[in-house]
């Protein structure tokens, strides 16, 4: 058996009237608020769990920014001709575009 949940939009919270009228936009193409709901919130979820999954894979490329800039550093000190660092435009290049783009 089905639970019954009930809410109310405000018509004075702007983003309720906003919610309201994007629930009646989708009734007039057909669907139901049931199934609105369900869509909205399965998609919410999956939108997060992504945004999760991308600061950690952005946390991951720091560090091994990070490690490559240390690499980088090492390998000027040591002057191995047959060690060819990654020069520190390149990595700042690649730090300054990670940073611009992480977040919107």
């Amino acid at each position: 058996m089905s639970k019954v949940d009930r809410f109310r939009l405000s018509d004075d919270n702007p983003r309720e009237i906003r919610a309201k009228e994007v629930i009646d936009t989708w009734i007039s193409k057909g669907y139901s608020l049931r199934y609105i709901l369900t869509e909205v919130l399965v998609n919410f979820e999956k939108q997060n769990n992504r945004s999760a999954e991308m600061d950690e894979i952005l946390t991951q490329l720091k560090n091994t920014l990070g490690k490559l800039e240390i690499g980088h550093k090492i390998s000027n000190t040591n002057d191995n001709a047959n060690n060819s660092p990654l020069s520190s435009r390149f990595v700042e290049a690649i730090k300054t575009n990670i940073r611009s783009g992480t977040r919107s």
